[in-house]
């Protein structure tokens, strides 16, 4: 709840309980559009983009509703996301690239300086490179891989390894890794530090942990914002202007540059 909201009811008459109640959703809800604010620029799939440009302007790869791929493609073609026959396979579908059709170029200024992983398996690189990614196990989400900036940080995810059919309703976590020892753990509303549970709001070193709306916020001075989604699993990672071309793993270098974002540790490209 906000400062002002809390003077407002701290000299308010007692109130209802379905007033209360009332006034809970409705500082939810403000907390929710604080966050699309702040977030606007990474709206999850199936949601509308929030930006002033009007849809007709929009082009297909900026229409994220339209490239999900729902549960595990049995097929070997992901024509732009969708899960094709491979007779079908001709990349034409949002301008898809990749052996199997499976990246999806974005160059739109929505994506700009962050990078987005929903539904398990599905992953938008800072660059704006859209792409499927089957994996259930844990993987480097960004690691500053040079160690130059002031802030170096490492991001793990954990996809679960059970996940079958419904990738939206799979169970994962996430893992950050500091230049000081310990590890931060998110999974569904729960943190913890080094194993031990940690109430938010909460500070960290020079780390800030604190809960708006439906998500888990952690920020850091210079460094990066993380926004976790609790229910979903959903993250999303801007990250400041220092990382620019330093950054490695599932999103990408950092580099503005789309065609060498799936490069591995071993200089291999896919």
């Amino acid at each position: 709840m906000t400062e002002s909201a809390q003077r407002v009811l701290s000299s308010a008459p007692e109130m209802s309980a379905d007033t209360q109640e009332r006034e809970r959703e409705r500082e939810r809800a403000r907390g929710a559009a604080a966050l699309r604010r702040e977030y606007a620029s990474v709206v999850p799939i199936g949601r509308s983009l929030e930006s002033n440009t009007s849809s007709a302007e929009q082009t297909e790869a900026q229409k994220p509703s339209l490239r999900r791929a729902t549960g595990e493609c049995t097929s070997s073609c992901l024509n732009g996301g969708w899960c094709v026959h491979p007779d079908s396979c001709n990349c034409t579908l949002y301008q898809a690239t990749g052996t199997h059709c499976q990246t999806v170029p974005n160059i739109g200024f929505e994506r700009e300086m962050t990078c987005r992983s929903w539904g398990q398996y599905n992953y938008e690189t800072f660059d704006g490179l859209y792409y499927y990614f089957p994996g259930k196990c844990s993987y480097t989400l960004l690691k500053d891989c040079e160690d130059s900036t002031r802030s170096s940080v490492h991001i793990q995810v954990h996809n679960d390894p059970e996940c079958s059919s419904f990738p939206y309703s799979c169970t994962r976590s996430i893992s950050l890794f500091l230049p000081w020892e310990g590890e931060i753990r998110l999974q569904n509303f729960s943190v913890t530090f080094k194993g031990q549970s940690v109430q938010l709001p909460h500070h960290i070193h020079d780390v800030e942990l604190q809960r708006i709306s439906d998500y888990i916020v952690v920020s850091q001075p210079q460094g990066f914002t993380l926004a976790w989604q609790g229910f979903t699993g959903s993250v999303y990672i801007k990250m400041s202007p220092e990382f620019v071309g330093h950054t490695c793993g599932l999103c990408g270098n950092f580099n503005a540059d789309t065609q060498d974002d799936l490069k591995t540790s071993y200089g291999k490209f896919y």
